[in-house]
């Protein structure tokens, strides 16, 4: 089965500027992609007010002639002018060689790095196949001789991009497997969280090509918290009520009432309910706020893998 995290390519770079520069930036950067045949999927700036601009490029596919065919189930009114573009983008796509890179996604991020200010890129690539195997054919097969081809050509593609404007690299261009995977979804596999090692890494997955990860989070802190309390007692609350999973762990005596009240306020009251209450409405979430609840979940799995299942740490007799 085809591992499509390390299809992707991402790399992080930055360039001497402040705040105010970011735009200008964005704007040598369009220049650019468009001279290599690139197109922005929105020509209108995603700014947001908290320090980061975000922008798409595809490959441009070029225009096509609408085959006959198509023009006569149209005048039947047997397919829609969607289902007609829709069509000649597979058709240009099937034709597209797999490993060029086909859609270019950078975020721009202004940071304070020693005494200097800099701009902060973030850009991933993601090739061809990636496309081919989500929208086309599920089943594509991918040997490690692809996988090497697809990794090198977007990697050059993303080193090309940065030394054009000079950037200096932060963390040069890798797989996206190799971000997403951090010590606490190593430790959940360790302790034998697959599942929830499994969600973590799609959701962070997800996120950095510019999907919504909200789902796999909540899924993360509820499959969490009753595995964690399954394995101590016999009778964990339900799946969708982790705040009663918390506190189980209070009256087990793993966690004191102050502990307690912390994963409340911060776990369920801070993360849980806000984002259920954003999938719900089907709220859209920056990636950088995105990026701080993944790391406050993070953060508490690694305090109670550490103290209930590996040191299996009690407070019955501490003073609360």
């Amino acid at each position: 089965m085809v591992n499509v995290e390390n299809l992707i390519v991402k790399g992080k770079y930055c360039i001497p500027g402040k705040f105010e520069h970011i735009k200008e930036i964005k704007n040598i950067l369009t220049r650019y992609m468009s001279k290599k045949y690139y197109e922005p999927e929105d020509f209108k700036d995603i700014f947001f007010i908290d320090g980061f601009l975000t922008l798409n490029f595809r490959m441009f596919l070029g225009k096509q002639d609408i085959p006959l065919i198509y023009q006569i189930k149209k005048a039947f009114h047997l397919i829609s002018d969607t289902e007609i573009q829709t069509q000649l983008y597979m058709n240009r796509l099937k034709n597209l060689r797999p490993e060029y890179p086909f859609e270019i996604r950078i975020c721009l991020s202004s940071e304070k790095i020693g005494e200097n200010q800099r701009i902060i890129i973030n850009i991933t690539s993601i090739p061809a196949i990636y496309y081919k195997i989500v929208q086309v054919n599920k089943n594509l097969y991918v040997d490690n001789f692809d996988y090497t081809n697809i990794a090198y050509t977007n990697t050059e593609f993303i080193k090309e991009i940065m030394g054009a404007i000079s950037a200096t690299p932060l963390e040069e261009p890798k797989a996206m497997s190799q971000y997403v995977k951090s010590e606490v979804s190593k430790k959940l596999l360790t302790f034998k969280f697959n599942k929830v090692a499994k969600l973590l890494e799609d959701g962070k997955s997800n996120i950095e090509i510019g999907k919504s990860g909200i789902g796999e989070l909540l899924g993360v802190i509820e499959n969490f918290l009753f595995e964690l309390v399954s394995r101590i007692s016999d009778k964990p609350a339900q799946l969708h009520q982790p705040e009663r999973n918390i506190d189980k762990l209070k009256s087990l005596d793993y966690i004191s009432e102050e502990i307690r009240g912390s994963l409340h306020s911060a776990l369920f009251i801070g993360v849980y309910r806000k984002l259920k209450d954003k999938d719900h409405k089907k709220i859209e979430m920056n990636y950088y706020d995105l990026k701080l609840y993944y790391n406050i979940v993070e953060d508490i799995i690694d305090f109670l893998i550490n103290r209930v299942s590996k040191y299996k740490i009690k407070v019955k007799n501490e003073n609360e």
